[in-house]
């Protein structure tokens, strides 16, 4: 009785860890791409390639979505990242929300 709860906390653990992780990878890739962008040091589409470079490696090319809104100085920038938490995990039966969405808004430098 003992072995299968253990197996599921275990698995519950595993599972929260690599959402986690990823997570803290999408905060941190719209953070630099709008800071870059804020900045003037990138273009949208460079931005776009660098988030992808930014999420770990079993998040598959095709899932995430990144959207960008660019404005003038002194407008907010803000980038967006969007992946489906079935493409973020290990294991896609346990419950879990739809997505995962990291944000990040800037204001544009002149």
């Amino acid at each position: 009785m003992l072995i299968p709860f253990l197996t599921f906390v275990a698995v519950g653990v595993l599972q929260f860890s690599f959402l986690f992780h990823t997570y803290n990878a999408m905060i941190g890739a719209a953070r630099a791409t709008t800071r870059s962008i804020s900045v003037g040091t990138m273009t949208k589409a460079q931005a776009g390639a660098a988030a992808r470079l930014s999420l770990p490696k079993w998040v598959p090319a095709a899932s995430y979505v990144f959207t960008m809104v660019d404005g003038k100085p002194g407008d907010d920038v803000m980038a967006t990242i969007t992946v489906p938490t079935s493409k973020a995990a290990i294991l896609d039966y346990l419950p879990m929300p739809a997505s995962i969405v990291a944000s990040f808004v800037m204001v544009k430098q002149s």
